[in-house]
């Protein structure tokens, strides 16, 4: 496994129990550089690559702290931000066509159009459980998100998906209000959830058909369906975040609030 083999090359014999916060700093400052490869590039590794190793790493000392560890020596380590091509936003007309579609009788099709009412991000739509949703007052709490990260077994490279429970950063965590549109379908799924009597131990909003975690790509997958009917070409599930921004700007919401309804650390 790579990030094992990082972890050695780095640490050598370090005994883990010491290794703290500066040190996991240091580590994550190392992967910046050329001697982190093995390939001989002349630049360090991405910053995708460095907040997955995070991801991996962050979790194993979270499920120890207490047997071996005081603390998670990976929090309120800095990374830096991954670069991500500019997500592509529905103009009205689009949004009203992709909206209509007769998406709430297709499997995920709620949590797709959840999207665009409330600018979750996909992770954090496919990590949100029936508890998260307060009908009374009328909103979504959102804790956690789903990640999916490399790893290695006997037959080759694989994946496999992780929850976080904190999303992207500390600003993430927040109460989402739910509009009409959102309560409806929400109380659809759910109904439709207890009819079905499938297998959902972890009480998920959205469970995969063995009650587990729905794989990011089969959402996208569903959404590339609906984009293909709607004549939307270049559509992401992130596509439908922005246009959900894109229209609260349009609506004159201040900047404030709109940051902190798409849980981000600055304006």
């Amino acid at each position: 496994m790579e990030i094992a083999e990082r972890l050695y090359r780095f640490f050598g014999e370090t005994d883990a129990a010491v290794i703290d916060t500066n040190c996991m700093q240091e580590f994550f400052d190392w992967m910046k550089t050329p001697a982190a490869r093995k390939d001989h590039k002349d630049i360090g590794l991405s910053a995708k690559t460095i907040n997955n190793t995070y991801v991996v790493l962050s979790e194993f000392f979270e499920d120890n702290v207490g047997k071996y560890f005081i603390s998670n020596p990976c929090r309120k380590t800095k990374r830096g931000k991954a670069i991500v091509p500019e997500a592509r936003v529905l103009e009205q007309d689009e949004q009203e066509v992709f909206i209509r579609e007769d998406l709430e009788e297709r499997r995920l099709g709620r949590a797709i159009l959840i999207v665009p009412f409330t600018g979750l991000r996909l992770g954090e739509i496919l990590a949100l459980e029936i508890s998260d949703f307060d009908f009374k007052k009328k909103r979504i709490y959102v804790s956690k998100d789903i990640a999916r990260i490399k790893t290695y077994a006997a037959t080759g490279q694989k994946t496999k998906l992780i929850k976080q429970d904190t999303p992207k950063s500390n600003t993430s965590n927040r109460w989402i209000p739910m509009n009409e549109e959102v309560e409806a379908l929400a109380q659809a799924q759910f109904t439709t959830l207890a009819s079905e009597n499938n297998l959902n131990p972890l009480k998920l909003a959205f469970p995969s058909k063995n009650g587990t975690y729905t794989d990011s790509r089969t959402l996208q997958k569903r959404v590339d369906e609906v984009s293909k009917r709607c004549e939307a070409k270049g559509v992401h599930v992130h596509s439908l975040r922005h246009t959900f921004t894109t229209r609260l700007d349009e609506n004159k919401v201040p900047l404030t609030v709109i940051q902190s309804l798409l849980g981000h650390a600055s304006i």
